[in-house]
């Protein structure tokens, strides 16, 4: 193959990119791509609308660059750097692209977390001449301004938030019965984001999320950590309240590898007692109409109580003070939905706790009667 052709490849792998990553132009970038582009990532959906599904879910500062191209034969490798898609880190990437006839036919890829000057054995940036600044390492959002920000995993689009420091472990959150992101409290996400960062998501079918809620905790298992992986993240701390520590034990068991530590606050074990539906008084409690609708949550979390009804209206004040960008209440769906996962995962069983073996991280478990 001349020369020629192989640095017209080049230009035509360095125009898509840019066409379809910074110019968000799908039309245009669809004249470079193959309809029956192979796609070989592990982090990408197959196919070219899996690509193109991907990038639409990323916001306004998604950006692209690249340093050195190469081409040999239909072989393409770009080193590129991909920046402002929500993570801690940007990524190195080596991309491997075949181009055949002016398409490009067939991706494979080699993908790093950009290491900071302090991070680096070599002492050498991973690409371009500096190291990342360390502003990238901390998040100006908080719980009332971080975006709401979207990315497709099996079948589904999951939205959700991220912010606080962007070092380290980051701590993601599994929300209670019937809760959306908006229903977590700031004063408990932004004391976390103090010293890391902080990932809020709504499951599949909940608020802004697509697809349905399936009936079982350990579908919901497996819908998080299809949306962990969709984010590229490796090693994480997982905080599940209530329903959402049953879905945080099952996360856990599944994915070992995922989980460094696991916080399990106010939940329960498999078949624990009282855990094969709502108790009549939880079934009162969420039949009943409230206005404004959040009031419900003073009944659910609060005790009757002066002191206790005072701490919750400044709790219904912080859920409140985002005023932007909020997330729509769940759907009639959910609820019926979550039900029957609760039945499912406290029916009675033979030896009921032995999958909490599994559960090898160092476990945090909280639960604290009313008092007040």
């Amino acid at each position: 193959m001349s020369q020629s052709t192989e640095a017209r490849n080049e230009a035509i792998v360095l125009e898509a990119f840019d066409t379809l990553f910074n110019k968000r132009d799908y039309g245009a970038a669809e004249r470079f791509w193959s309809p029956n582009y192979v796609q070989h990532s592990a982090h990408i959906e197959p196919g070219r609308d899996g690509l193109f599904n991907l990038i639409k879910t990323m916001p306004p500062q998604f950006k692209h660059e690249h340093e050195q191209v190469v081409a040999d034969g239909e072989l393409v490798v770009v080193h590129s750097r991909f920046s402002g898609f929500g993570q801690a880190k940007n990524w190195v990437v080596a991309d491997f692209v075949r181009v055949v006839d002016g398409l490009l036919v067939e991706h494979w890829d080699v993908v790093e977390d950009e290491a900071s000057e302090a991070e680096s054995k070599s002492g050498r940036p991973m690409f371009g001449d500096r190291f990342p600044a360390q502003g990238l390492l901390t998040s100006t959002d908080t719980h009332q301004t971080a975006p709401t920000q979207f990315v497709e995993a099996a079948g589904i689009r999951f939205a959700y938030r991220r912010f606080g420091r962007k070092r380290g472990v980051p701590l993601l959150f599994f929300m209670h019965f019937t809760g959306t992101m908006d229903h977590w409290d700031p004063a408990v996400t932004d004391g976390f984001a103090q010293d890391r960062e902080v990932i809020l998501f709504n499951n599949a079918g909940v608020s802004s999320s697509s697809g349905e809620v399936p009936a079982s905790i350990e579908e919901m298992a497996r819908h998080a950590a299809a949306f962990v992986d969709a984010l590229g993240i490796k090693t994480l701390d997982a905080l599940g309240f209530s329903m959402g520590g049953l879905i945080a034990q099952q996360f856990s068991t599944d994915r070992p590898d995922l989980v460094r530590r696991l916080i399990l606050v106010g939940t329960g074990p498999r078949s624990g007692d009282g855990m094969a539906s709502l108790t009549p008084e939880a079934q009162q409690i969420f039949g009943a109409k409230y206005s404004p609708a959040d009031e419900l949550w003073l009944r659910v979390f609060f005790t009757p109580s002066t002191q206790s009804q005072a701490a919750g209206r400044k709790y219904l004040e912080r859920q409140r003070a985002r005023t932007e960008d909020r997330d729509p209440l769940p759907n009639d769906k959910v609820a019926p939905a979550q039900i029957a996962a609760l039945q499912k995962w406290g029916a009675p069983a033979n030896d009921p706790y032995a999958y909490l073996k599994t559960i090898t991280q160092p476990v945090l478990s909280w639960s604290a009667a009313a008092t007040t």
